[in-house]
């Protein structure tokens, strides 16, 4: 069963490598237990000074450390959790754990927002910039651990090479980026005629019902000064365990329809 649907604004700046957004989340419980304790998962923190990692890092490269995630605000139910009170939150690696002041009945649910921040880092592991305006986005957003009838919640820490254990869950998302980059993520475009320019909409309407591939942006249109057409990439996904998104100034976009 689906337990978790995210509706999630981010803003990127690639001149600063920042990312900053807003979440709001509707986590089900699904199991037979009243839940006195939510657990989120902030696995950007692995590159937090101090948390522990399966691998090492040269001094070269210990400017990776990007301070993990910046949450500036937690509602649970519209109220706001204090995270330096320990009664209400604590956190332990990756792991953020929030104590509901109602435990979540059987079958309930529950309403999150979280505000964050984190910073975008050179390639690392799976995720980061492959060069200087290409980023793979991944391990971005505070996400609601796992939740199972043998273990209770998922309490391990990422730690770089730990496997992934998630929920199923419907995506609605929502990249704010510089008219200069295009933006490929998790599921389907849902504004592609407020984003993309009317040539570049022309070849991606084309390529829906194509048997050949079909090139959506080229080099040329990049070497040509390609801009999109601003505002907000918007992705839906249904039933997908995570979310990720590539953005690039230069990359070429191919695509053809699936029978």
């Amino acid at each position: 069963k689906k337990k978790t649907a995210y509706e999630i604004q981010v803003k990127i700046n690639p001149e600063d490598s920042t990312l900053s957004g807003v979440e709001k989340i509707v986590y089900t419980n699904n199991s037979t237990n009243s839940l006195p304790q939510l657990v989120v998962s902030l696995i950007q923190d692995v590159l937090k000074p101090g948390n522990v990692r399966d691998f090492d890092l040269p001094d070269f490269m210990l400017g990776l450390l990007n301070g993990g995630t910046k949450i500036e605000y937690l509602l649970v139910n519209g109220k706001a959790v204090d995270l330096n009170k320990g009664e209400e939150a604590n956190l332990n690696g990756t792991n953020l754990f929030v104590n509901l002041p109602d435990p979540l009945a059987a079958g309930g649910k529950l309403n999150v927002e979280i505000a964050w921040k984190n910073k975008l880092t050179p390639h690392v592991g799976r995720y980061g910039f492959t060069d200087s305006t290409t980023c793979f986005v991944g391990y971005w957003y505070p996400k609601i651990a796992v939740y199972d009838d043998i273990n209770g919640w998922d309490t391990h820490s990422f730690r770089g090479m730990t496997e992934f254990y998630s929920d199923l869950a419907d995506y609605d998302v929502s990249v704010e980026i510089p008219a200069d980059f295009a933006v490929w993520g998790t599921g389907i475009l849902q504004n592609p005629k407020e984003v993309l320019p009317t040539e570049i909409l022309k070849r991606y309407n084309a390529a829906a019902t194509a048997t050949q591939t079909v090139t959506i942006i080229g080099n040329e249109d990049w070497n040509k000064g390609l801009k999109m057409n601003g505002g907000k990439w918007r992705f839906k996904a249904s039933d997908v365990p995570d979310f990720a998104i590539v953005f690039s100034d230069h990359y070429v976009w191919e695509s053809i329809s699936l029978p």
